[in-house]
């Protein structure tokens, strides 16, 4: 009989339990808090929130305000949100070295729980120089699109402010390839990305690089050299040329700087020759005649000392047209605009190095 009022008492709370659910987990209705504020350089100062936060909040720019103890306002340029999702990075102009004030309001965390209004922290001005060099996040038309609109506005999209002087056409370090008639361009408020709207895209492939001569508000240049080959037709031109750089007194022509050119030496192409062996090759194109043109300054002076042209080659299909030579020589010019074409792109992006 007990052993009977034993088992009835271990299975009632199970027979209670059944059809019921587990109580749910409380909403998270706890407003964020501001934990701390520090300048990391100069240009930038981090703020540290007690919570993951929401990414579209927390980078509208007029939700902070920073002021010294004279109430001189410290200009906020732009706000990303690090990979902890704590933690917001605010580019800002020149410090200096006295105590400011950063003010919070209208930034939430990821259950839309909004900071406190005006939720401020204390630091001091940083005079140390920014060093991190920045980079691209994505270029549009991504690389190897194919069906793009004639009107399509080309955008590059930037990790932080950039100095709008050096990061464009004009400045040459944004460099479009067949280079287009007319270009206006818009950039965001906080100077990290950049729109360009062209009249009309050609009616076959595109290129376009963003060179090292990009450099962002602290005067860092871009990381590294970035492209994207797109195209208006429905699929991306499959014919390529390939070949060997060589040159006379067998010098080295590693990282001498190559173009393809169309017969009226319009550029459509740019590289550098990665190969120590000399060798290259040139995809993407469509049916046309093309030049291939390259040079090389030996001695590091920003100009060329050796420069060489190939035979005219014509390209149909997907075809690859093999063993092109390209001689360097020091007796051998090239085109005007194409020496000028290389040069640009040369000095845009070996000044400190080319990075891979």
């Amino acid at each position: 009989m007990l052993h009977r009022i034993a088992l009835f008492f271990l299975v009632l709370p199970l027979i209670c339990s059944c059809g019921r659910r587990g109580i749910p987990p409380s909403p998270d209705r706890w407003a964020p808090k501001l934990g701390w504020a520090k300048a990391a350089d100069r240009n930038h100062v981090d703020l540290a929130f007690t919570e993951k936060m929401d990414i579209v909040t927390i980078q509208q720019l007029n939700n902070y305000m920073i002021v010294d103890g004279d109430d001189d306002t410290l200009s906020v340029l732009s706000v990303s949100l690090l990979a902890n999702g704590q933690i917001a990075r605010l580019t800002t102009e020149n410090q200096e070295p006295v105590s400011y004030t950063a003010y919070v309001s209208g930034v939430t965390d990821q259950a839309g729980n909004e900071v406190r209004p005006e939720s401020r922290k204390s630091f001091q001005g940083s005079t140390a120089r920014d060093t991190v060099r920045p980079r691209v996040k994505e270029i549009y038309p991504r690389d190897m699109s194919a069906g793009v609109a004639v009107d399509t506005a080309l955008c590059v999209f930037f990790n932080e402010t950039m100095d709008t002087s050096s990061s464009s056409l004009h400045a040459g370090s944004i460099v479009l390839l067949p280079p287009p008639a007319d270009t206006s361009w818009k950039w965001n408020e906080q100077m990290t990305s950049v729109s360009v709207a062209i009249l009309s895209l050609p009616s076959y492939q595109s290129c376009i690089y963003v060179t090292k001569g990009c450099k962002d508000y602290s005067g860092n240049r871009l990381l590294r050299l970035e492209k994207s080959v797109f195209s208006t037709l429905d699929s991306i031109p499959r014919g390529r040329i390939s070949g060997t750089v060589t040159v006379a007194n067998a010098s080295n022509t590693y990282m001498a700087v190559m173009g393809v050119f169309d017969s009226l030496w319009t550029p459509l192409f740019l590289d550098f020759l990665r190969d120590e062996a000399g060798r290259f090759s040139f995809q993407y194109l469509s049916d046309g005649t093309y030049n291939v043109a390259a040079a090389k300054d030996e001695d590091s002076d920003g100009t060329f000392d050796l420069r060489g042209i190939s035979v005219s080659v014509s390209v149909q299909g997907s075809e690859e047209h093999e063993g092109v030579d390209v001689r360097l020589s020091r007796q051998v010019s090239l085109q005007e605009n194409a020496e000028e074409v290389l040069l640009n792109f040369y000095r845009m992006n070996m000044e400190d190095g080319i990075t891979d």
